[in-house]
């Protein structure tokens, strides 16, 4: 099975959960965190991996410039998705340049920064 066939398994598994319990935040919080997943492995395949702190910070930057012009749009009514949809891709971003990286071996040399 491969990693996205996983999450699309997780997907519908957290989607069967019911609306009204408890266990209905527990189960959007897990769908954030596969959306991410989902996202990071899409733009894993798409592009290639980052080669420094500063190429991180402006694709950041990028997707969280996204975000802010969906904040600024008012009235948010009806426009909730296309936020969360940016702060997904801003938070994949985040964590791709964090494997990308290799942050914990920074110091060693191992990247350019």
């Amino acid at each position: 099975m491969t990693n996205r066939e996983f999450m699309e398994q997780c997907f519908k598994t957290i989607d069967s959960i019911g609306s009204k319990d408890s266990l209905n935040h527990q189960a959007y919080r897990l769908k954030i965190m596969a959306s991410i997943f989902v996202e990071l492995q899409k733009a894993r395949e798409q592009f290639k991996a980052f080669q420094s702190f500063h190429e991180a910070y402006a694709i950041i930057k990028e997707e969280l410039d996204e975000f802010w012009d969906e904040v600024k749009e008012k009235p948010y009514v009806g426009r909730f998705e296309n936020i969360q949809k940016e702060l997904i891709q801003t938070a994949a971003m985040c964590v791709r340049a964090l494997l990308d990286l290799n942050i914990e071996h920074a110091n060693e040399g191992n990247k350019e920064t």
